[in-house]
């Protein structure tokens, strides 16, 4: 499948809430300047799915 994207995407994991974590704390702060900037976004969350395709799947 091909496309082009247009503007900015971003995948996330846990969103804007500060969890006490850097990596995840980062990616949060990352999340909030791309919020403020005047262009198009995507941020895509897919952590839950992805950890109940692994436990559906693999024991």
């Amino acid at each position: 499948m091909r496309g082009e994207a247009s503007g900015v995407q971003l995948r996330q994991r846990d969103g804007e809430t500060p969890t006490g974590v850097a990596h995840y704390d980062t990616k949060a702060e990352i999340e909030r300047h791309i919020r403020r900037l005047p262009l198009a976004a995507t941020i895509v969350r897919p952590a839950t799915f992805m950890e109940l395709l692994v436990m559906r799947f693999w024991p």
